[in-house]
């Protein structure tokens, strides 16, 4: 039993801007693997910082496991801002893109309204012409939860609804369904982000998304704050889901046993969020997330019981400059070893977060 919990990984940039740029901020990425080889990456990218009104879900293509990456391909450019990518791979190199739009007008600091809520905090530019100028209908029409269908030639489909929304997006199942595990989602005006986050709630799709349909949803009990759920269907049938918890920023589980209709209440793992899970060939959970306590940095979880116990904590690195990091995704590679991708910051005086991957393999524990 290993007591030093450091994973030996291999750490590179897959795009980063620095100071050069003011539309250089890459955040909360996913990866999923299409071919032999052939990883996608995703993000959302070509913004200024955490919050603003440009964001756009934008696509990065590898050919050699990951070692090396495309320049980033923009996939999809609402009016609004366009956040948290989400990719699943479904088979014969097809896969599907997950992200939320939301208006940065409720996002920003609210103690009154328009202009004077631009003030209230610190940004790179002056959004309040640009906020001021959205169309109502534009914006109704779409912030959201949506999705896009990539064919095996690269072709992405129009744009499609989904109910719920999570970072890192659905679990494909072994009868080829989509199982999409996140916050129940509507457009919802004078709303943070112009949207109503519901409950954890669990829907399928049988047609790579061009519909969803209810499963159920996740027991809220103390009506805690449950956000960014990521989900898998584990050998014996039974789904694990793993939920990121405020104000804590933690990591609670929960179970189903009946296909998604009924959730166990979700009980506390680990501090540190959000969550993205992984079955690897061997038979073990891998569970990435972000630490933002002392010493930032990405963080990983493992169990061989089906989530029953866990080893945690391994860190795969922590010289996070700022705590503005995270959403490690983490798929498997064809030789079982590991590509994890995030974002995080190059230097601490960089205003632009990077996009950044580690190569590494399960440790022994």
């Amino acid at each position: 039993m290993r007591t030093d919990k450091r994973i030996a990984a291999e750490h590179k940039i897959i795009c980063g801007y620095g100071n050069d740029t003011l539309f250089g901020y890459f955040g909360w990425p996913s990866v999923c693997r299409v071919g032999e080889h052939e990883l996608l990456a995703a993000a959302s990218g070509f913004r200024t910082g955490h919050i603003d009104p440009f964001g756009k879900s934008v696509c990065f293509s590898s050919f050699d496991d990951g070692r090396t990456w495309s320049e980033p391909l923009v996939v999809n450019n609402s009016p609004v801002d366009d956040r948290d990518t989400g990719l699943v791979a479904l088979g014969n190199g097809t896969a599907l893109l997950t992200w939320f739009a939301s208006d940065t007008r409720g996002l920003l600091a609210r103690p009154k309204t328009g202009a004077d809520r631009l003030k209230t905090r610190r940004y790179r530019m002056d959004f309040t012409p640009i906020v001021e100028a959205w169309d109502e209908a534009v914006v109704a029409a779409n912030v959201g939860a949506f999705t896009r269908f990539r064919t095996a030639r690269g072709v992405w489909s129009t744009r499609r609804p989904a109910p719920v929304s999570a970072p890192h997006g659905p679990a494909l199942r072994r009868d080829g369904s989509l199982l999409y595990l996140g916050n129940a989602c509507h457009y919802e005006p004078n709303h943070a982000g112009g949207i109503g986050m519901g409950d954890i709630t669990a829907v399928e799709s049988r047609d790579t998304g061009d519909s969803w349909t209810k499963l159920g949803t996740v027991p809220n009990p103390d009506e805690g704050k449950f956000y960014e759920a990521h989900a898998l269907e584990l050998p014996n049938g039974e789904l694990l889901g793993a939920i990121r918890h405020q104000p804590d920023f933690s990591i609670y589980l929960t179970r189903s046993c009946d296909g998604g209709k009924t959730w166990a209440k979700p009980e506390f793992l680990v501090a540190g969020s959000p969550p993205a899970l992984l079955l690897h060939s061997s038979g073990t959970i891998v569970m990435s997330y972000s630490w933002r306590g002392e010493n930032p940095g990405q963080r990983v979880a493992f169990s061989r019981d089906g989530g029953r116990t866990w080893s945690l904590d391994w860190i795969l690195r922590d010289d996070g400059p700022t705590p503005d990091l995270g959403y490690p995704s983490t798929v498997e590679l064809a030789d079982g070893g590991l590509c994890t991708v995030y974002y995080q910051k190059v230097h601490a005086d960089d205003l632009n977060c990077a996009l950044m991957v580690s190569h590494w393999h399960l440790p022994e524990f």
